[in-house]
Order: structure tokens, then C-alpha cells, then sequence
């Protein structure tokens, strides 16, 4: 067998039950303790199992959803990714931790991809919608530095008037 022993990858996958247990009631208490108590899970199942894609996508989540650390989101993403090209949750949700970063281009370029290339499902409307939005807010950022650029001193054209 590569990777991971039998025995790991059963502790990894006994973790990965555990840490959804955690979140689910951390998600119905408001309680970050069980988000951290998920992660330490989490984190302990990624180091017996490496290649427990589930267990990436799921820290992700719970980092920029729960907890707001998205750029530690990015990082589980793009290792479940590496991992598995085709996990369309690690992509949607790697796009949603970018718009949260404030990095709206890599956001828009993730969930373009992922209305591009994932299969249907309910979630495609709303990358969609979150497409459209973005393309909007970058389209007004855009708009406002141009302004800027143009109100900013130039000593040669006040000479010229």
C-alpha cells in the first residue's frame, strides 16, 4: 500500500467523523471552541492520512467560513487541489475565501472555473450571481483608481494653463 498505513487512514477517517461533529455543533451553538476542536482533528487526520483531500476541504471551510483565516483556507484548498483537481467544493470554496480576503480577481478566476467546468448543481446559480457581482465591484474599483490617477497633481499641466 502507498501513503498511509491501513491503521492511519482509519484514524484519519475516524478524525474526519469527528471533526464534522465538532463543526456541526459549533455551527449550532455559535461555539469556536468546537471549531477549534474540529481543526485540531482535522490537523491530526491530514498529518496520519496526507493525502485525505476530505480533511483539507474541510479545514479550509471551517478557517474561512468559521473562523475567518482565509489565506489558511487558500493554502487547504490549493493542497486539495494538488491533491484532486476535480474537487469542485475545494474550488468554489477557494473562491469564496479569496472574495473574503478581498482578493476579488483570484475569486472571480475560481469561480469562473468552477461555472465553467464543474458539473450542475445548485451551487453553480450562485457562482454565477457571485461572478456577475464581483465583475461589478471590480469593474467600480477599476473606475475609482482611474479617477484618482486623473485628479493626482500635475505641475505640468497647471504651467500649461
Amino acid at each position: 500500500m502507498m501513503g498511509a498505513s491501513l491503521w492511519r487512514r482509519a484514524v484519519a477517517w475516524w478524525l474526519t467523523l469527528r471533526a464534522a461533529s465538532y463543526r456541526h455543533f459549533g455551527n449550532l451553538y455559535g461555539d469556536r471552541d468546537a471549531y477549534n476542536s474540529a481543526i485540531g482533528d482535522l490537523t491530526y487526520a491530514i498529518h496520519c492520512d496526507p493525502g485525505k483531500v476530505e480533511a483539507y476541504v474541510m479545514r479550509g471551510t471551517l478557517y474561512w467560513r468559521e473562523l475567518n483565516e482565509p489565506a489558511r483556507a487558500v493554502r487547504d484548498f490549493d493542497r486539495a487541489l494538488e491533491l484532486d483537481a476535480t474537487r469542485w467544493d475545494a474550488l468554489l470554496n477557494r473562491g469564496l475565501a479569496y472574495q473574503v480576503a478581498g482578493d476579488w480577481e483570484r475569486a472571480l478566476a475560481d469561480l469562473r472555473r468552477y461555472v465553467a467546468d464543474a458539473p450542475g448543481g445548485s451551487w453553480k446559480i450562485t457562482a454565477e450571481n457571485l461572478c456577475q457581482h464581483l465583475e461589478y465591484l471590480l469593474a467600480e474599483r477599476r473606475q475609482a483608481i482611474a479617477g484618482r490617477e486623473q485628479d493626482k497633481y500635475d505641475p505640468e499641466r497647471e504651467r500649461d494653463a
